[in-house]
């Protein structure tokens, strides 16, 4: 795929969050001259990027032109795995996800995902499935850990320690013949949650990831903000590891000791937790944590909402929300109660959000790099 220049990128951006839309729209959201625009639109066409449409408006069915994304013009897959299982998603150009597997793996690492990932590719391509070979933009990875100094070498959670130091977007580009795109977990679904779920209605969010570990996402001004090293958002440090903790593998456990029979986090779909009383007990607790520590990067950042996701079910991620948009939820002294204080969200995406986030990181990386810092 060619790279785009700035004023492509905006007006390609400008198509996808709000087509379709009129030329005259797009002159008047950019600044751009009406023949800049054009021009642009020209040339977006001719890579099959976007398309012109008609659209009908008022009672008499009056109609006019307009700019829209060409769905099936590029697709991208998102790749999410945890200890047992590996996920797969196809995200079209206009963020839509066209398809999710899941599939179960033995042991997750360096050798078993690739291999799973070749296979996939493989039984798609034989079934002819989204022209792969002619549109599949890259790959992304979504990774259980955060990044080395020089922000590529894995420095993966412990139960993953196959995979640290190893360069997996290199590795991985090179064997299987696409670009790939890393990040962390956490960092893949706070871009999913912007591009499918409740982060679409927010500039600015602090994204709590639950899952293996407590991390954290952010979008600032609407654009990801992953840091210089990709570590941006680390705010488990504030759990210690040999106390309970706030994460999804600490409910795992606290289940599992409770006679639950439970391996994975796939497991917690099935479940009503509200008629588990370890699982409320859990909720109470996990939602008490959080609401005392993320008082300290709410205030930091002064976000307008903060969404609470990962890898939980959404009826876990609402009832986690609740817990912690009580009245006293950054309040530390008097002068705080003159302050604004963020919405506190529950993910609707679920466990998705990390697969979805994924499957975006190559348009991040190849055509919209600047949504990102």
């Amino acid at each position: 795929m060619a790279l785009l220049n700035p004023s492509e990128r905006e007006v390609l951006d400008i198509v996808m969050r709000y087509g379709p839309v009129m030329r005259q729209t797009l002159v008047e959201m950019t600044g751009l001259t009406a023949m800049s625009v054009s021009r642009i639109a020209r040339s977006l066409g001719e890579k099959s990027l976007i398309l012109d449409v008609e659209k009908r408006s008022g009672g008499r069915g009056n109609s006019f032109k307009a700019l829209s994304i060409n769905d099936q013009a590029l697709f991208s897959l998102g790749v999410n795995f945890t200890q047992t299982a590996i996920e797969f998603g196809v995200l079209d150009l206009g963020g839509n996800l066209r398809r999710y597997e899941r599939r179960p793996i033995e042991k997750a690492t360096t050798g078993s995902i690739l291999q799973q990932i070749e296979a996939w590719l493989a039984e798609t391509a034989a079934a002819q499935e989204f022209a792969l070979a002619d549109r599949l933009l890259g790959i992304g990875i979504s990774l259980p850990g955060d990044f080395a100094a020089d922000g590529r070498s894995v420095a993966a959670n412990a139960l993953f320690q196959e995979l640290r130091g190893h360069d997996l977007a290199q590795e991985f580009s090179t064997a299987l013949g696409y670009p790939v795109a890393i990040n962390s977990d956490s960092n893949c679904a706070t871009v999913g949650e912007r591009v499918l779920g409740a982060g679409k209605n927010y500039e600015n969010y602090l994204y709590v990831h639950l899952g293996h570990g407590v991390g954290g996402g952010l979008v600032l001004g609407g654009r990801a903000y992953f840091g210089p090293h990709r570590n941006a958002g680390i705010i488990g440090n504030h759990f210690p590891d040999d106390r309970p903790r706030p994460s999804g593998i600490d409910l795992l456990h606290t289940l599992q000791a409770a006679g639950h029979s439970l391996a994975d986090f796939s497991d917690l779909d099935g479940l009503d937790p509200f008629t588990i009383p370890e699982c409320r007990e859990w909720i109470r607790r996990a939602g008490a944590q959080l609401r005392d520590k993320l008082n300290y990067p709410v205030k930091l950042v002064d976000p307008e909402a903060v969404i609470i996701g990962g890898r939980l079910p959404s009826d876990i991620n609402q009832a986690l929300a609740v817990e912690i948009d009580q009245p006293d939820f950054c309040i530390t002294c008097e002068m705080d109660r003159f302050l604004p204080r963020p919405k506190v969200l529950g993910s609707l995406l679920g466990s998705k959000a990390g697969v979805i986030g994924a499957a975006v990181l190559p348009s991040y990386e190849q055509l919209f790099p600047s949504h990102t810092r």
